[in-house]
């Protein structure tokens, strides 16, 4: 039976909805009428979607189309009614006996059409065993899980409880609808089997680019600001390491009873390299210490990570390691390593450090500091937008302190109270023309220039509530009789701030999180030190709202990050601010949408950032300059153009300037048998190889001639003396002008070669362009491998014109590869293209040729080392680009 078969949806749905119900509905009806048993329960579906996306209109029209009972879980009662809302804006009945009000309901003994309740209700009949719950949510045979990621334990135990229910009254089963933002990424391996086993795998998702160039979301561009901490927060840090570096270099020599760090490094290598079941990050630690302190062990693997810095955690690791193996847990430098990791992040059990929030990454997410770097921020985007500036700054927590200084706070009138009190009180001194208000779940602040306008607001539009104020230092606190809490005045407050009434405000995650909608907002700085994918996910969500008086919005999200590079636990902050990127999406400055932190700043994207932070001027200079340009960053997400929405892997490169690449290896000179023909094919490669080519040949060119000049006169001049001046020397002047003659014919080669050397480090090839021919020419030989019969060659060249292969070159000179390829293929190039510029080792084959006059190696990949015939593949390949190639296979003595 239909019950919804007289209403319908008054929306237009976007492209992008219509497909994912179309696709759920498809994966429904694929289920039904399969003859044998499915390959998966036609009980669920998950649809993952951004904050924004009409989660809520795609569920009602599931609902709709389904034409069963529905039961709809929400996490908290906002979303609740938001449901009801939904449905009597937007239904619209075709049958004059029924009101769409009356179809959707609170109460499970009324039994309505659409039943809106939550988690909790449910999670309570569960554990109070109350049957009679039981039996009216059991009615109900389509089931919507809002905001599904949190279900988890209890709730989800008590929807399946529910389920078990039904299976025992032999019941029709119900069909389960999950909605979130947010996939179940950072949960227990129990949680996510339990996810699964409510929902199963994704049906379909949503991803938030795809939402912003179909218009629905606003744009926005991730910014950060860098900053290093005050001078006393320096101090404290710097003796929380200075007993770790005293243990550090006590255990670095060999002891009576004990080795040195390095001998035990090595020997837990040799002992563990060829154990699979090893601890890696144990491995890693005591390659990088090793290579840190310039020891090579030969019978070791090479390893790409084992060239990065000492980090924190690999120093917890290593002398955690050495300390219980060579001293044991009751040692009294034991007890110091402990203590002093404790402050540092670490926390000792089960036998290792674990990571934890130390006092260390507290004085970092809180330093002083950033209070400047607000100031800067404000600033900044004030003077762009002027009155049209809506501005949230989010905290975690209300009132809270910073290690080392206090340990208590006093409310209000405690000048020294930090979080969301603490920056109110900056922006109430310094940016009075912002005039803020604080809104938390137990304070409501002002300046005392916005007094009488809440007041009047407030006493509008909550009548119900006499409005009082109370007088502080630098603001005003709001307060109402009866006592109210967050829910009562947010939705107002939020109405007086979208007007423009106060241009900044001042908030805490748990209130103005997930849940809270303000389409004005343009400008989120982000003080929160939470890295969960949800949280971020939904805070970020907030400002992506559209705003129909700003049909140009573009959205700038802050997040200031306090570090000391010189010190290993000094980046704490900036570590969790990659965590907190880690799955997040965002504008690349080449037009293209990157997952991570290399979304913000190519540079980002580099293994050490203490190289890095060399420029941190000239990186917050980038970041305030990418702040202004709001429309610039509007055009580079191209609204409303094509695109594919899938993810795919890249492969990033930072070469050296103008070289060839450093980690090739170079042969001894051998000019007789590098003949021109076996150099560089410099018509295979790009234009900037040319150009550079030219240039030489002018240089040359030029210096030859000035050389002939210097070489006449020279002749010219010996003529003259001997013949005009001094006759009696004119034999002797003659002699050496031809000695001359024959020494400059002797050393013409030489002459050539030094011209040529100098022509070379003056104009050196751009190495980008020879990575670029590389790539193209690995493309074509990948190609090949899968279509290898000569009769596919027009199939191959057909293949290869579809599959744009293009390099990009970003900002700090990374250059990124993609392609329009397969994600199979693309993975395989990118994997041979690493192998192909890979340090020299045990590869089955080498290529070498010659260059500069000097001769090159190269390794043959993996895809291309298992035979003769697929190695010779490659080198037919890579001839056009470099010339003449000889083979080399590595498994023999010679």
């Amino acid at each position: 039976m239909n019950h919804f078969k007289d209403f319908e949806l008054g929306c237009t749905f976007h492209p992008y909805q219509q497909n994912a119900l179309e696709t759920l509905w498809q994966r429904i009806e694929a289920n039904e009428n399969a003859t044998q048993a499915p390959p998966r329960s036609p009980q669920h579906l998950l649809l993952l979607a951004p904050p924004g996306s009409g989660k809520t209109l795609m569920g009602l029209a599931c609902a709709l189309r389904r034409g069963h009972k529905t039961l709809i879980l929400s996490p908290n009662t906002t979303l609740q009614y938001q449901w009801a809302k939904q449905w009597n804006t937007h239904s619209i009945s075709f049958s004059e006996l029924l009101d769409p009000a009356e179809c959707v309901g609170f109460a499970p003994a009324e039994q309505p059409l659409i039943l809106s309740s939550t988690y909790q209700l449910l999670s309570s009949a569960y554990r109070q065993d109350n049957t009679t719950l039981f039996e009216y949510f059991s009615q109900y045979t389509f089931m919507i899980l809002d905001e599904c990621h949190h279900v988890r334990r209890q709730w989800g135990e008590a929807i399946l409880a529910l389920e078990h229910w039904r299976q025992r009254q032999n019941l029709a089963p119900v069909l389960r609808l999950g909605l979130t933002a947010t996939p179940p990424i950072e949960v227990s391996n129990q949680e996510k089997e339990q996810l699964h086993q409510l929902l199963g795998d994704v049906d379909y998702a949503i991803s938030l680019p795809a939402m912003i160039r179909s218009g629905r979301l606003a744009p926005f561009q991730d910014l950060i600001y860098l900053v290093r901490p005050s001078a006393q927060e320096t101090r404290y840090i710097q003796s929380a390491h200075q007993s770790l570096h005293a243990l550090q270099t006590q255990w670095a020599q060999p002891q009576d009873t004990q080795p040195g760090l390095a001998l035990f490094a090595e020997s837990w290598l040799l002992q563990y390299q060829d154990d699979n079941d090893k601890d890696l990050d144990l491995y890693l630690a005591c390659l990088r210490y090793l290579h840190h302190i310039g020891i090579l062990v030969q019978d070791i693997h090479w390893h790409p990570e084992q060239e990065e810095s000492l980090t924190m955690d690999d120093h917890a690791a290593l002398l955690g390691a050495y300390a219980l193996k060579h001293l044991g847990e009751d040692h009294p430098e034991f007890e110091t390593l402990r203590h002093s990791l404790d402050l540092l992040g670490y926390r000792y059990r089960q036998g290792r450090f674990w990571p934890i929030e130390g006092q260390v990454e507290k004085v970092l997410g809180l330093s002083s500091a950033k209070y400047d770097a607000l100031s800067t921020i404000l600033n900044t985007e004030y003077t762009v937008l002027h009155d049209d500036l809506r501005c949230l700054v989010l905290t975690d927590f209300a009132l809270t302190h910073t290690p080392g200084q206090r340990s208590a706070l006093h409310g209000l009138k405690d000048p020294d109270a930090g979080g969301a009190l603490s920056l109110f009180r900056h922006i109430c001194l310094y940016h009075k023309d912002l005039k803020p208000i604080l809104m938390t779940g137990q304070y409501l602040l002002c300046c005392p220039e916005l007094q009488d306008a809440c007041l009047a607001y407030l006493q509008t539009h909550l009548p119900a509530y006499t409005i009082s104020t109370q007088a502080f230092d630098l603001f005003y606190a709001i307060e109402a009789s009866p006592g109210w809490s967050g829910k009562d005045y947010v939705a107002t407050m939020t109405d007086f701030f979208s007007q423009g009434e106060s241009l900044c405000l001042v908030g805490t995650r748990g209130l103005l999180g997930e849940g809270w909608d303000c389409p004005a907002l343009n400008t989120l700085i982000d003080f929160t030190r939470t890295t969960t994918f949800v949280s971020v996910n939904q805070i970020r969500g907030r400002t992506l709202r559209k705003d129909p008086q700003s049909p140009l919005k573009v959205a700038n999200q802050w997040d200031v990050v306090a570090l000391i590079p010189e010190l290993e636990s000094g980046l704490k902050d900036l570590e969790r601010w990659q965590r907190k990127h880690q799955h997040y999406y965002g504008l690349c400055d080449d037009g293209l949408i990157e997952k991570g932190v290399g979304h913000v700043h190519a540079s980002f994207t580099r293994r050490d950032p203490q190289e890095l932070f060399l420029h941190l001027d000239d990186l917050n200079s980038v970041m305030l300059a990418r702040a202004t340009q709001r429309l610039q960053t509007y055009d580079q997400w191209k609204i409303g153009s094509p695109y594919q929405d899938r993810h795919q892997d890249t492969l990033q490169i930072t070469p050296p300037a103008l070289s060839p690449p450093s980690h090739l290896k170079t042969g001894t000179q051998n000019t007789a048998s590098s003949p021109e023909a076996n150099q560089l094919n410099i018509q295979a490669l790009p234009a900037q190889v040319t150009q550079t080519q030219d240039l030489r040949q002018r240089w040359i060119s030029t210096r030859k001639g000035q050389l002939a000049s210097v070489f006449f006169m020279g002749h010219a001049a010996l003529w003259s003396y001997g013949f005009f001046l001094n006759t009696p020397l004119f034999f002797h002047m003659v002699g050496c002008s031809f000695a001359l003659w024959f020494t400059t014919a002797l050393t013409e080669n030489w002459q050539e070669a030094q011209l040529k050397r100098w022509a070379t480090q003056r104009h050196a090839l751009p190495s980008q362009s020879l990575l670029e021919a590389l790539g193209k020419a690995l493309w074509e030989a990948c190609l090949i491998l899968e279509k290898p019969d000569d009769t596919q060659i027009i199939e191959r060249q057909q293949q290869l014109q579809q599959e744009a292969w293009q390099m990009l070159t970003r900002e700090d000179g990374t250059l990124r590869f993609i392609s329009l390829g397969t994600p199979a293929r693309h993975r395989q190039w990118q994997v041979a293209f690493q192998e192909l510029l890979a340090p020299l080792q045990k590869q089955r084959y080498w290529l070498s040729f010659y260059s500069e006059s000097q001769i090159w190696y190269l390794p043959v990949p993996h895809l291309f080392g298992r035979s003769k015939r697929r190695a010779h593949v490659l080198v037919e390949c890579l001839k056009p680009v470099l010339g003449e190639i000889e083979l080399h296979y590595m498994r023999q003595e010679a």
